[in-house]
């Protein structure tokens, strides 16, 4: 994943949810909430939130990021497989900050 990307998205998983960041998420990019409004993300559903990446339904995307949307982000698949599988195996953003800070 390229510097500025990540450096991005691990500003915005360090906003707690009280203060306007994103709720934790699991298993897909984005739950709905009430009236089919966001509400949880996983942390690639927040890239493509604060890069603008969604495909033309908008939230109505698969559990990961398609081809188009890793290129953009300068991301491996094994970075993105890495990201799915720690963010799904925890209940907060810590995990996954950590494994961005590590790519």
């Amino acid at each position: 994943m390229n510097k500025h990307h990540r450096d991005a998205l691990i500003a915005a998983l360090q906003v707690p949810p009280n203060e306007g960041g994103y709720k934790k998420g699991k298993y897909t990019l984005v739950e709905e909430g009430l009236h089919g409004k966001p509400d949880r993300f996983c942390c690639l559903g927040v890239a493509c939130d604060i890069f603008g990446l969604w495909e033309k339904d908008g939230y109505d995307q698969p559990e990961g990021l398609n081809p188009k949307q890793m290129r953009t982000l300068g991301m491996s698949i094994s970075e993105h497989d890495l990201l799915a599988k720690t963010n799904d195996r925890s209940d907060t953003f810590g995990p996954v900050i950590a494994a961005l800070r590590g790519m």
